[in-house]
């Protein structure tokens, strides 16, 4: 994967009510020690920066993606 497919993954996949907090925790916690070392953010801060990244939408619409009707039609692309 390229440098921004990486990324518009990772954002969907943090703004996805699919995915589970914990994942979610442990992927925001990853990125955080290998991409902002000096970032000290706090538990609460963690918190709140996951409960934002939730309520974003990037690059799906997640309360709108009907995924069936979507594979139905083959519109479904490997994008990332």
């Amino acid at each position: 994967l390229q440098s921004s497919e990486k990324a518009h993954l990772f954002l969907d996949v943090m703004s996805c009510p699919f995915v589970s907090i914990d994942t979610r925790r442990f992927l925001y916690r990853k990125y955080l020690k290998n991409f902002e070392p000096n970032l000290n953010r706090s538990h609460l801060e963690i918190e709140n920066d996951l409960q934002s990244l939730l309520q974003t939408y990037w690059f799906v619409k997640w309360d709108e993606l009907d995924i069936v009707k979507m594979i139905e039609k083959k519109e479904l692309k490997e994008s990332y």
